[in-house]
């Protein structure tokens, strides 16, 4: 008794055939490419992949949770993302400027092509607490508008401009610009 197997792939002619006899002696119809062992690097942050997240389009929202309140804004200048954490376990910034107004050490400003940092020198409140019509954006929600993209999920908030690929992820635990 002979059985034939192979694999699918995009180009059948590189898949290997296994001929499996009665024998216990297997054959493939080519060599396998040596492999070199990866070196270990750390990841570098940037947009998540959405993947099959609902898809809306608001621009002022929080999480379920209610500790980040987030509006996107049409500043004239390409547009920012402005966010506000209410409880942190990382410590917050002082600001490395002098700031004659108010220092908002809870909040992250998205801007098309720049990283964003937290803490912010202001003289007014922060877009996010401005919008009574708040909408919740559910775990596993993506909300685009314009050419920012934030997704709410269990353990984040991820923010990104989609044309420069700049962003942040937010939680309780940590802040982590890209």
């Amino acid at each position: 008794m002979a059985l034939l197997a192979a694999c699918s792939a995009d180009d059948p002619s590189d898949d290997p055939v296994v001929t499996a006899t009665g024998s216990p002696t297997t054959s493939a119809s080519r060599t396998p490419e040596p492999t070199s062992t990866p070196t270990s690097s750390p990841t570098t942050p940037g947009p998540p992949d959405p993947g099959d997240a609902t898809r809306v389009s608001v621009r002022a929202f929080a999480t379920p949770s209610g500790n980040i309140r987030c509006s996107v804004e049409d500043d004239g200048d390409g547009g920012l993302v402005d966010c506000v954490i209410t409880s942190t376990a990382f410590p917050l910034p002082s600001p490395s400027e002098p700031c004659d107004v108010d220092w908002s050490a809870n909040e992250v400003t998205l801007q098309p092509g720049r990283v964003p940092s937290m803490g912010v020198c202001r003289g007014d409140p922060p877009p996010a607490y401005l919008h009574p019509e708040r909408t919740t954006l559910a775990y596993d929600t993506l909300t685009v508008v314009d050419d920012f993209r934030c997704l709410s999920r269990r353990s984040s908030l991820t923010c990104w401009h989609s044309g420069s690929g700049h962003g942040f992820e937010l939680a309780r635990e940590a802040f982590t610009p890209f």
